[in-house]
Parts: structure tokens; sequence; C-alpha cells
């Protein structure tokens, strides 16, 4: 589970609306100071070659504020393509407090952000990615969002809503809320069932279970199922190769148990820590396990941290 976050309110909302998961800090944890980081989105330089996005596993990019200009570090398609991504997740951010909704990314951002990786030949993934609180004056932010009808009811409308959304600007995959074990607990149980039905009303494509940490939760009927894979910034390298070994392990146990043949690990990387003192070859090693112990998986989405919160990926060991 990823830990908790506190910060201004004022951090948090547009035009830098937040989306990352660990404490804030004028260095990312590479060293680099963030303050004054240009976006290179739209650069306008052409890709040096294809990036053959259809056909092949999802070499895909999570980035959770990569609709907000500036905020991560891999944003440019040439620089995406260049580094061998064929894929590319428009998150749509959703910040509650106190169970009622205060922000959410415009339609217009989100079908921009969309086109603008599309339109230069990536495939893309939409999914509903809530940040919760209790405080409105601090954000104080959790992982758990509420769970009484009414909420639930409400989460669903929303991922009716983007559903529609992805079905209008012609998604590639539709990932409907990003982590529900990790925001409902046990709820997530019978969320999923719910929310797949939402989906499949509204959207044509493949759904994809995008899970945390908790591969028990049965998704029969889903196209794909996903996780995240991260490591604790306290764990040696042999804790981390076994951290990735036991994740992968549950992934494929949760698709055979729930009937699923297609697997995708849809968020891997380094976030929720200092990781400033590990080697290179460590925060190399993070990206690089994933596709060392599973290397037959149908896609893989590595995690960009959102400037100032989490290791961004740009000019790190493990771009």
């Amino acid at each position: 589970m990823k830990p908790l976050l506190h910060a201004p309110l004022a951090l948090l909302l547009p035009p830098l609306a937040f989306l990352g998961c660990a404490p804030p800090s004028a260095h990312d944890e590479f060293g680099n100071v963030n303050i004054g980081h240009v976006s290179n989105q739209d650069s306008g330089i052409e890709a040096d070659h294809s990036t053959e996005a259809d056909s092949g596993p999802y070499h895909g990019l999570w980035a959770p504020r990569i609709a907000t200009p500036g905020a991560q570090s891999m944003d440019d398609p040439s620089r995406l393509a260049s580094d061998g991504f064929n894929t590319v997740a428009v998150p749509r951010a959703m910040v509650v407090v106190d169970g009622a909704i205060i922000y959410i990314t415009p339609n217009d951002e989100m079908a921009s952000t969309i086109a603008r990786f599309r339109d230069r030949g990536f495939r893309t993934l939409v999914s509903l990615d809530v940040i919760s609180s209790s405080n409105a004056q601090t954000f104080a932010t959790t992982a758990e969002l509420p769970t009484d009808p009414e909420f639930m009811q409400l989460l669903l409308d929303e991922v009716g809503a983007l559903a529609m959304l992805a079905e209008d600007e012609e998604v590639d995959l539709f990932a409907a809320l990003n982590e529900p074990d990790v925001h409902l607990g046990d709820k997530a149980h019978g969320f999923a069932s719910r929310q797949l039905a939402v989906s499949r009303a509204h959207f044509s494509g493949p759904i994809v279970w995008k899970g945390g940490w908790d591969t028990s939760v049965r998704v029969d009927g889903y196209d794909i199922v996903g996780s995240s894979i991260s490591t604790s910034d306290e764990a040696n390298l042999d804790q981390m190769q076994n951290d990735t070994r036991r994740a992968i392990d549950g992934l494929r146990a949760q698709a055979q148990a729930s009937g699923v043949d297609s697997m995708m690990v849809t968020e891997f990387g380094l976030w929720g820590g200092d990781f400033s003192n590990w080697s290179e070859d460590y925060q190399r090693r993070a990206y690089e396990e994933v596709f060392k112990q599973a290397p037959d998986l149908d896609g893989y989405f590595a995690f960009d941290g959102p400037l100032g919160y989490d290791p961004p990926l740009a000019d790190s060991p493990g771009e």
C-alpha cells in the first residue's frame, strides 16, 4: 500500500494537480532539482522509428499526472518512441475530500491528451485514479475511500462516464478504477464485478483489472488481469528480486483462478520512498527484474513519478 502524504491543498489542484504518492521534496530521488522543469511534450520532433503499436506486447507508460503539462518527466512522444514505448496510459485524476469530489480532470483535457499520443501512433489506456483525503486544509491523503453505498455508486457513475469517453476517443484499453483493492479493501471483491458490468455497457474494447497488491480478488470476466509491482526503499537487491517474484506469482495465480488468459504488470518501478541512496544498479534492476522474471506477459507499464514526489523515469538508470 502506498504511504500517506501531507501537503498544502493548493499544491494538489490545477494547474499542479497532485497525483503522486510520496512526500514532496525540492530535489527528486535522483538528485535533480525539480523547480523550473520544462515539459518535453509536443516537441514536434519526429521519432526515429515507429512505435509498432499495432502488434505485440503493450510497452506502456503509467505517468499519473500526464494530463497536466510539465508534471511528468516522460511526456514527449518522440522520446517515448525512441525508448521503445508503444502505449501510454492517460489516468483521470479524481480528488475526493470527505467523500466529495473537489476536482476531476475535465473531458477536454483527457481527450486532448489521449489524442496527442494516439495521433502519434501510440496505443492508449485510461483509468480512474482517485486520491482521497479527510483533511481539506493539509490534504493528508489516504489510500482508502469511503465504502458506503452512496459513494460506491458515485464511483460506478464515474467509471461509466470515463468508459463512454474512452469509447468516443477510440482508446485501446479501459482499466476502470485504478487499484480497487488498495482503495476499497474487502469491498473490492464485490466491486470488481460491478465495475466490469458498467464498463462493458459503455466500452467495446478490452477491460483491464488494474489491481494493486491484493491478488486474491476474483476478476472473472475481465479480458486482462494487471497488478502493480514496487519495492521498499529499505530492500536490498535480493529482497527486491524476491518481492518481484512473489508479486508475479500472485498475478499468475489470480489470472488462473479467474479464468483470464491475458496478464500485464500495469505499474512497476519505484515509488513511495526515498531511493536516493541506492546504487544505479539497484535503480535499474527495479525495472529490469520485471522483464527478467516475466518475459511472457502481454503488457508492462513502467511508472514515471510525478515531478517532486516520486522518482522520475527520465534520465534515470531505469530509463
